[in-house]
């Protein structure tokens, strides 16, 4: 062998020995890169996290995928309540705790144990930024039990509709406005509807949830985004049960003018709404590093991709008395297996994730 021949097939084996190397240390697949060991490894090394990370999702699960649960259009940041100026104060619809002496911890769940499994209810959307709409969803039903003395608990009602029929919304399962989404149910109300699968309710969910994401790919992938069409008119269920569900009977509404936009609440207001009315819902902004989020009090690290907006249900508020740290207690519509059990904290005050500033509620009407 001459020189040359031997030159250039020591270049390829060390052209194969690096390509050996690189899939050795570079993540499985084509997962997003938030996802992968290595990003969860320099998580787990950093010292001043007041949160504990772990895996909520398979480290293949692509950027794309991962698309298919948040998401909303750049306009909500300039959103306002229509004929609302931030200086003016916002109405309390219901009774007036003392000012300022709010409870240190506050948890829904406990304060109207009549409603717990309702308020305890973990809604899993699957492969569909339908956030915006469940949660708001959720909130609404938690706030039904509440005002009705724990008489009507666990009344599933639908995402779907506001997916459907919600003109000013957003983009269905593309993402949506949940301030929109309680104007849609203060003005055309709601209708009842089950979980996936099921024949329960009005209009039940129709996208496959809940999911195991820890594996992927998994059966709950969409391979491509439905279009959720409303129908014309809109005054028809879609199940056929033995007992049948009346559209308008079904319908559910939030009394005239008691949505809030929180653009100017304080942390005061927000508590004052929950603990007057029950759990309310919030618009968060999504770092890359909160889909390892397993339990503690959440802030986003300095190195984090900001990514864009989610939405959640707040049912409290608490404080960590060693830490000095005031936080929020949350729902997110990821399923129970995200987070702690699906519950999260977030801590109050922290700009980037302007939370606080972003929360929305309303007030149901009983019939």
């Amino acid at each position: 062998m001459d020189h040359r021949a031997l030159f250039i097939w020591s270049c390829a084996l060390l052209q194969i020995l690096f390509l050996a190397v690189d899939a050795a240390v570079a993540p499985s697949g084509k997962g997003a890169k938030y996802l992968c060991e290595c990003y969860l490894r320099q998580l787990k090394k950093s010292t001043d996290l007041t949160w504990t990370p772990g895996r909520n999702f398979h480290e293949n699960t692509t950027d794309g995928d991962m698309r298919k649960l948040y998401g909303y259009s750049k306009n909500l940041m300039n959103a306002r309540t229509v004929g609302k100026k931030d200086s003016e104060p916002a109405k309390i619809f219901g009774k007036k705790t003392e000012d300022k002496l709010y409870p240190e911890n506050f948890d829904s769940r406990d304060h109207w144990p009549a409603c717990n499994s309702t308020i305890s209810t973990i809604f899993d959307t699957g492969f569909c930024a339908s956030h915006w709409a469940a949660s708001v969803v959720q909130a609404i039903s938690d706030r039904i039990c509440i005002h009705s003395g724990g008489k009507k608990k666990n009344l599933k009602l639908s995402p779907l509709h506001p997916l459907q029929c919600c003109k000013t919304c957003g983009s269905g399962c593309k993402g949506g406005y949940p301030f929109q989404a309680w104007k849609f149910i203060e003005k055309s109300g709601i209708v009842t509807g089950g979980d996936y699968g099921s024949s329960d309710g009005c209009k039940p969910y129709p996208i496959q949830s809940p999911c195991d994401y820890s594996t992927y790919p998994n059966s709950c992938i969409l391979k491509k985004t439905p279009v959720l069409t409303c129908p014309n008119p809109d005054k028809h269920c879609s199940t056929k049960e033995t007992k049948p569900h009346i559209y308008n009977i079904d319908l559910v509404r939030t009394i005239p003018n008691s949505d809030q936009f929180t653009q100017a609440w304080t942390a005061d207001f927000i508590k004052q709404e929950i603990i007057s009315n029950g759990p309310v819902t919030a618009t968060m902004r999504l770092f890359s590093d909160f889909f390892s989020y397993k339990k503690g009090i959440y802030s986003p690290t300095k190195d984090a991709r900001k990514l864009d907006d989610v939405t959640l249900k707040v049912i409290g508020w608490g404080r960590d008395r060693q830490k000095k740290i005031d936080y929020w207690l949350g729902v997110m519509p990821w399923g129970n297996k995200f987070g702690d059990g699906g519950f999260v904290k977030i801590r109050q005050g922290v700009s980037q994730l302007q939370i606080d500033r972003r929360m929305h509620a309303g007030v149901p009407q009983l019939h």
